[in-house]
């Protein structure tokens, strides 16, 4: 029988961007020797395997818990921070089985106030102490809580990438982002850079609802640029074959968890342009030029782009989804045999 596995935290399901929400679909669609259930926030229908969860601590507690007696759940696995409180209360209370996977530290991102942070971070510190699997997707959140908790085991599982037959036709000088359109991916800076240069961006990705100002700002900037144009929403079903479109793949994000979306461009062979922070360093591509996420200006865009073999296999190496799925399924394997 099946390990039944229920996975709280996505917005929606299937997604409608990428971030969390897509690292948890492919996950969910492709585990092998699991039966997933799924825990929303916003509103959808309940169909299938998908509950949407209510507002509020207590009440989410309380539909979560007769979800899991109906269905009865092996595995409670949460997928963000702001989470952690309930994640805490099933373990602590109610004794169940609980993995947590901090898929980026909240704590990190400057468009929360220092209170926020604080308090995210104190709960990390909760989880990290107390939860019994603590999975990190990045490396530099991974060595930072295991040298605070050196006695603590925790796990690093890295975002995968699905196995797909699509490669770039694009060539020098034609470049695409994918993202979330919100202050930290640093997209005022980006169309500025293209705004003094001859190659041409294009931008997908839906517009974060917690600073439609900065949203705004950004798209009236596209608007006035000749060469930068916003694609919209990508919906995941396209994002392979769209990719392949490009030459070339650019972040200049400010911040990081294990960032999905620089590994889905490097498996269609894209060359990478991204922003010189840890969490691009760490991935390891050989085809990546690194630039300030400060910069100015980035010199001779126009002549970066092309097929990359070697990002591919990289991807192919170290990031396949099959392998994540594998990890996941070991890790829930061994919880249930030692609870």
């Amino acid at each position: 029988m099946k390990m039944r596995v229920l996975h709280i935290g996505p917005k929606n399901f299937p997604p409608a961007h990428g971030g969390v929400e897509k690292s948890i679909y492919d996950l969910v669609t492709h585990f092998e020797g699991v039966e997933s259930f799924v825990a929303v926030e916003w509103d959808q229908p309940n169909s299938g395997n998908t509950i949407v969860l209510p507002k509020g601590l207590l009440r989410r507690a309380r539909e979560l818990e007769d979800f899991v007696a109906k269905r009865r759940v092996d595995i409670l696995h949460f997928n963000k921070e702001g989470f952690i409180p309930l994640a805490l209360w099933f373990f602590l209370a109610r004794r169940a089985r609980v993995v947590l996977t901090i898929r980026g530290c909240a704590w990190r991102l400057r468009k929360w106030s220092l209170p926020i942070r604080i308090a995210f971070y104190l709960l990390d510190l909760a989880a990290c102490l107390l939860l019994p699997r603590v999975v990190f997707v990045g490396r530099r959140d991974f060595d930072h809580f295991a040298k605070l908790f050196p006695w603590r085991q925790f796990y690093f599982i890295p975002n995968g990438v699905m196995a797909h037959n699509f490669r770039t036709r694009g060539g020098a000088g034609r470049f695409v982002f994918v993202g979330r359109i919100s202050e930290e991916k640093n997209l005022l800076r980006l169309v500025n850079w293209f705004n003094g240069s001859q190659a041409e961006l294009t931008i997908f990705g839906p517009i974060d609802g917690r600073n439609g100002e900065y949203a705004q700002r950004v798209l009236s900037a596209i608007d006035k640029s000749r060469n930068v144009r916003y694609g919209g929403a990508l919906p995941h079903t396209q994002l392979f074959d769209t990719l392949a479109q490009f030459g070339a793949f650019i972040n200049p994000s400010c911040s990081e968890g294990m960032p999905v979306s620089v590994l889905e461009a490097a498996s269609v062979g894209l060359t990478l342009v991204l922003s010189d922070i840890r969490q691009h360093r760490d991935l390891g591509f050989p085809d990546a030029i690194y630039v300030s996420p400060v910069a100015d200006t980035v010199p001779d865009l126009e002549r970066v782009g092309g097929y990359s073999h070697a990002n591919v296999a990289v991807v192919e190496e170290r990031y396949s989804l099959s392998s994540t799925c594998a990890r996941y399924e070991d890790l829930y394997t061994e919880l249930t045999r030692r609870s």
